[in-house]
């Protein structure tokens, strides 16, 4: 979803963003929780804490213009392994993002 040591959403991404609203939309009771990680094996884990989050924020307001409501969006973050995308309805619906 993301070049490396970037936080922003790759431009051939944004259609994984389309799906996840599409989804989200169609299923108003869905809450969506973005998690965002990054590279255990690099940089400090200050650093990708603060980089982890700065994609988070990405995810997050790339969601909103693609018309999720903010507050069905719960965010969190770690400085490992990669970002996804959690939804959860009565069903236990799931899709996850690809890390790096």
């Amino acid at each position: 979803m993301f070049d490396y040591n970037r936080a922003e959403i790759r431009p051939t991404e944004m259609s994984k963003i389309a799906d996840i609203a599409t989804y989200s939309n169609q299923n108003p009771s869905a809450r969506l929780g973005i998690d965002g990680t990054t590279d255990l094996l690099r940089g400090t884990n200050q650093y990708n804490l603060g980089l982890s989050q700065q994609r988070i924020a990405n995810v997050r307001e790339a969601l909103i213009r693609a018309g999720v409501s903010a507050d069905r969006i719960e965010t969190g973050g770690s400085a490992l392994n990669g970002p996804s995308v959690m939804m959860s309805t009565s069903s236990a619906a799931s899709a996850t993002g690809e890390s790096r």
